[in-house]
């Protein structure tokens, strides 16, 4: 039984494999102290050193500098506007990201800074106030919030927090400006990272999990013992992105699944642009790099059905692991002999079925089928072929499989493979897996018959 759960957890492991992708560090002359990211093609850094802020784009390697009266130590993204601030001048500037200028500039006690549907949440000392894109203070409520840029995040209009106990976890709700208690956890808490307007993820040493606003939480199954010093991204899906910055690891947490892998690098500054994606900075060594933790959507289960011998009834069960298939997206793709290429679309028929009724009337010879699939973030998924003959307006099938294609892999960045080869490597790793095992095994049949053996000669 313990053999089978090791093997059943060894194969839920070896699925998942996600790499990142080296990107070009930016031309920094000094140190930053603070990253943030308001899509996924572009970065913007602190520069106190400097007295300015740098745009940087990823796609093009671009650098733009927007100069400041102050030194920059943090800064927060919300929409195309940049809140920037230092606790040591008392005092924040916002910017146009896209005019790459200072539209305002305000004198504040100002500890840390979040942002939030069409503003910040700016952290006073003594409580966290509400500010607007123009930079214009809208509320304020004195509340005992940690200003640690990890223990407060927002989603919608509800700002999470932690007290300045470290276990108390809050919920603001900002139409009503009111905040309230949710839970007080077991530990200190390390990290928060809200998943949505009522829940919110939790990092503690030795924990991962989430709480609800009803006081209701759900731990993670770890891969390992994570640290005090582990960071929260959100995932889709309800999953969280964690990284360990005792450890150097980096892993992504659900309730259906569970991964982790160790960093090429050491992380110094981290910033999440939109669920399941993370860059990593290592100032140390200058280098950056992108996690996309996403998945393509899976085809399975494919089923050819001739019906009155001229159509072609096509199903197929479609899932995503990150929950994000265009539902109006699978499509089946018939190939004529002549290479021309029609395209029927699917409809749902249930669940994650989905099916439709192709009419091969006006084919002639072999016809090639293939289904795809989209999902929102832009991965494609595509069926093995399928090669059906029409002749004098009958249907032959040629090749008549239930099968399952598309198995769950990562966005192309993650280093795309043939089902072949990925299947050549799992079966060397599982055997080698089990090999290990054995030899486990009989070294210790061998030192319990040695032990008899010494047992009886005394």
């Amino acid at each position: 039984m313990v053999l089978k759960e090791l093997a059943t957890a060894y194969l839920i492991l070896t699925t998942l494999s996600f790499y990142p992708s080296e990107l070009a560090y930016p031309p920094l002359r000094t140190t930053p102290s603070w990253i943030a990211s308001f899509d996924k093609s572009s970065v913007i850094i602190a520069l106190p050193a400097e007295r300015s802020i740098a745009l940087y784009d990823l796609s093009s390697g671009n650098l733009w500098r927007v100069e400041l009266g102050f030194a920059p130590e943090g800064l927060a993204v919300s929409g195309r506007s940049a809140l920037v601030y230092s606790r040591l001048d008392e005092v924040f500037a916002v910017v146009d990201v896209d005019r790459l200028i200072p539209v305002s500039e305000v004198r504040m006690r100002i500890e840390g800074v979040w942002p939030i549907n069409d503003g910040f949440i700016v952290h006073k000392g003594t409580g966290l106030s509400l500010v607007d894109l123009k930079g214009e203070e809208l509320r304020y409520l004195k509340v005992d919030a940690v200003s640690d840029p990890w223990y407060v995040s927002a989603h919608g209009r509800t700002v999470w927090f932690v007290g300045g106990d470290l276990r108390t976890v809050y919920v603001l709700d900002v139409e009503r400006w009111e905040a309230r208690k949710v839970a007080t956890h077991s530990k200190m808490v390390s990290a928060i990272a809200a998943f949505s307007e009522d829940t919110v993820a939790v990092a503690s040493e030795g924990w991962i999990g989430t709480y609800r606003t009803n006081g209701e939480s759900r731990a993670f199954e770890l891969p390992y013992q994570v640290s005090s010093r582990t960071k929260l991204f959100p995932a889709k899906a309800g999953r969280v992105i964690f990284i360990d910055e005792a450890y150097r690891s980096i892993g992504l947490l659900g309730i259906d699944l569970k991964w982790h892998s160790l960093l090429e690098i050491t992380p110094s500054l981290t910033t999440s642009p939109s669920p399941s994606k993370v860059y990593v900075f290592d100032l140390a060594q200058r280098k950056l790099n992108y996690y996309d933790v996403t998945f393509k959507p899976e085809i399975r289960d494919v089923k050819l059905d001739v019906r009155g011998g001229q159509w072609l009834q096509v199903e197929a069960t479609l899932r995503d692991l990150d929950g994000d298939l265009i539902s109006y997206s699978p499509s089946v793709l018939l190939k004529a002999a002549d290479g021309s290429v029609t395209m029927a679309a699917m409809r749902s028929i249930g669940g994650d079925r989905f099916a439709a009724n192709v009419d091969l009337r006006e084919f002639s010879g072999e016809v090639e089928i293939t289904i795809t699939a989209a999902d929102t973030e832009g991965n494609q998924a595509e069926s093995q072929p399928y090669k059906v003959k029409v002749d004098r307006g009958g249907v032959e099938v040629v090749t008549f499989t239930t099968a399952a294609t598309g198995t769950a892999q990562t966005t192309p960045q993650a280093g795309a493979s043939s089902q072949l080869t990925d299947l050549l490597i799992f079966s060397v790793e599982l055997a080698f897996f089990a090999v290990i095992v054995m030899s486990i095994v009989l070294i210790a049949l061998r030192t319990r018959k040695r032990s008899r053996k010494r047992i009886r000669r005394g």
